[in-house]
């Protein structure tokens, strides 16, 4: 029996061939960063199917390589895997494009030579984590981002190149008032655009195109957006049968040596005893030559900090200023006095929703907003607009001057301000 085990970045999986390739196992999940864990628990299960088989057994994956090596079974490259897959069951197919946790793949095949193999560089951008963030900014799971991208009526465009700058230009868009519909369809349309020009640099895309992997599995708007960018004929697309786990299908048909073959107690025994973690090579010099050293800076900084008022103190402030930080993935209400005291704060994700996130911040200070006691209001941050004119705030501070203000208070030769955001 042969045995394929694909360890990705995000994801595991494992199949079970018979000795003609048939599948007769498989399974998919998440390993949310335990990938040794996480294979035990499936090793385990088929364990009580197969107690006394010996496996034919090739790991591929990401994830995959150094573990392999620590417990002395094969690896093979996923790249590999997935042409071996391809050429055995999908001859007819010319192109393979497959979309992992933070990698994406593309394969062109031709009569009489290798396959052209394209890969992307350690950048996650068009990839499976990249619908992942965006997801977590809209407050949705992938699978709702995927039923929300089928109702849009607009085509939209934001970065893909890097998540960071396609957070900026998702927040943008919801500031201007766009409907999270369109902004899911540009999620996808981004990832496939991102995958195309970087992996294709050019080249044609003729014949028949298979799609494989997580993202592309599930995500039904995804290969919409890869049809629409590539401009061939739907008919010329196929999702295969078990595209999720094709890679893993792929290596269990990589022939094996005749020695190499595992029990699955012997593969258990094997990942049990391999050693926890890696060891440290080097690192690098300490920050503090001495926990001296460590505690004199703690309290050389401690020196600069903004007082706090008690709720009894905070009633008695006779002037109020509201300050509000509409940021690219959370939003930061503060309420201080006339002596640069906090009175109350507020800090939340945006969930997609930044307006919503302020108002719930406001309602928070509504105890102290009696009597007119609110001199002054400002909005700064990427939704400084958006907020200063919904709001009807008094008016917006450019971030890099909000930072400079507040760190004057501390000190009147500030030269350097670090602001690490969303």
């Amino acid at each position: 029996m042969k045995l394929g085990i694909d360890l990705g970045s995000s994801t595991a999986k494992v199949v079970v061939l018979s000795k003609d390739n048939r599948l007769l196992y498989k399974t998919y999940l998440r390993h949310n960063g335990k990938v040794k864990e996480t294979l035990v628990n499936v090793l385990k299960q088929l364990q009580s199917r197969y107690k006394n088989k010996q496996f034919a057994i090739h790991i591929t994956g990401s994830a995959g390589m150094g573990l392999a090596s620590r417990i002395d079974v094969p690896f093979v490259q996923e790249v590999v895997a997935l042409s071996k897959a391809i050429r055995t069951l999908y001859k007819e197919y010319t192109t393979f494009i497959e979309l992992g946790g933070e990698d994406a793949k593309i394969v062109l095949f031709s009569e009489h030579q290798a396959p052209e193999m394209k890969m992307n560089g350690s950048c996650a951008g068009g990839t499976g984590s990249f619908i992942d963030q965006m997801a977590t900014l809209l407050n949705v799971t992938p699978g709702e981002l995927n039923e929300m991208a089928k109702k849009s009526q607009k085509k939209l465009y934001i970065a893909s190149r890097c998540g960071v700058f396609a957070k900026t230009d998702v927040q943008a868009l919801l500031n201007k008032g766009e409907s999270k519909e369109d902004i899911a369809r540009a999620v996808f349309i981004a990832v496939a655009n991102q995958a195309i020009t970087s992996l294709l640099a050019g080249a044609e895309v003729k014949g028949k195109v298979l799609f494989a992997g997580g993202p592309l599995t599930f995500l039904s708007e995804l290969r919409r957006a890869f049809r629409e960018a590539l401009e061939i004929p739907q008919e010329n697309f196929l999702l295969p049968e078990n595209s999720e786990v094709l890679v893993a299908i792929g290596a269990a048909m990589i022939p094996a040596k005749e020695d190499n073959t595992y029990s699955l107690s012997q593969l258990l025994r094997a990942l049990q005893n391999e050693k926890k973690g890696l060891q440290t090579i080097g690192t690098l010099p300490s920050l503090f030559k001495s926990q001296k050293e460590y505690e004199e800076f703690k309290q050389r900084h401690a020196r600069f900090s903004v007082r706090k008022l008690r709720k009894d103190e905070a009633q008695k402030s006779k002037e109020l200023y509201l300050g509000i930080d509409a940021g690219s993935t959370t939003t930061k209400l503060v309420l201080m006095d006339e002596n640069n005291n906090i009175v109350d704060m507020y800090y939340s994700e945006n969930r997609g929703t930044p307006l919503n996130v302020a108002v719930e911040g406001l309602k928070r200070f509504r105890p102290y907003l009696t009597a007119n006691r609110l001199k002054a209001a400002y909005a700064t941050g990427y939704g400084e607009e958006f907020i200063k004119v919904a709001l009807n705030l008094d008016g917006g501070i450019v971030e890099t001057m909000a930072h400079y203000t507040a760190g004057s208070l501390f000190n009147d030769k500030l030269s350097f301000i670090v602001d690490v955001g969303g």
